[in-house]
């Protein structure tokens, strides 16, 4: 068989293995949470401020990736030689105990973003939490201090996040309990 003519039938039949396990997969993956993956976000008119909901021990990492209508991604990435317990930020500031990797460039809008994913790298692996941006890029009316949005539920306040934790969703740093 011609060289040429093996390359091609290797690289269709990887393509066929591939495929195959890429429709194997039915339902959630084993590693799946077994709720929804949230967390509290709000703008006080200027900064983009997160709730974890709950504390994010032993983060030794902390990456933003903002996504744009049009596909484009914006980055930023701090470490830590140190573990840090981490519970608010405010995006686009520096972190305490934190060394920035990648910054966010100097006149950066996060209203002009879709999404945004906060990603806490942990001893026990990563915390990746996404929410949807524009209902807080579209906020008309003012929200109480304690208010946050959460993918999926709304404006909830901190009383109502706590109690939704382990119920309703997981907020990003929470136990799963299925994992007991």
């Amino acid at each position: 068989m011609p060289r040429l003519a093996l390359r091609r039938s290797t690289a269709v039949a990887a393509l066929v293995v591939v495929a195959a396990g890429l429709t194997a997969c039915d339902g959630d993956a084993p590693y799946a949470p077994s709720l929804p993956l949230v967390s509290g976000f709000r703008s006080d008119g200027t900064a983009l401020q997160m709730w974890a909901g709950a504390p994010c021990e032993q983060v030794t990492e902390v990456r933003y990736v903002f996504r744009a209508d049009d596909g484009t991604l914006v980055r930023a990435v701090f470490t830590s030689a140190k573990p840090q317990t981490l519970e608010r930020l405010v995006i686009g500031r520096d972190l305490p105990g934190f060394a920035v990797e990648e910054a966010l460039p100097e006149d950066f809008a996060w209203d002009a973003y879709q999404a945004l994913t906060v990603t806490f790298e942990t001893r026990e692996g990563p915390r990746p939490v996404t929410t949807n941006l524009g209902p807080l890029a579209s906020q008309t009316s003012p929200h109480g201090e304690d208010e946050y949005y959460v993918r999926g539920e709304g404006w909830l306040d901190e009383d109502q996040i706590r109690a939704g934790d382990t119920k309703d969703f997981l907020t990003v740093c929470t136990p799963d309990p299925a994992d007991s």
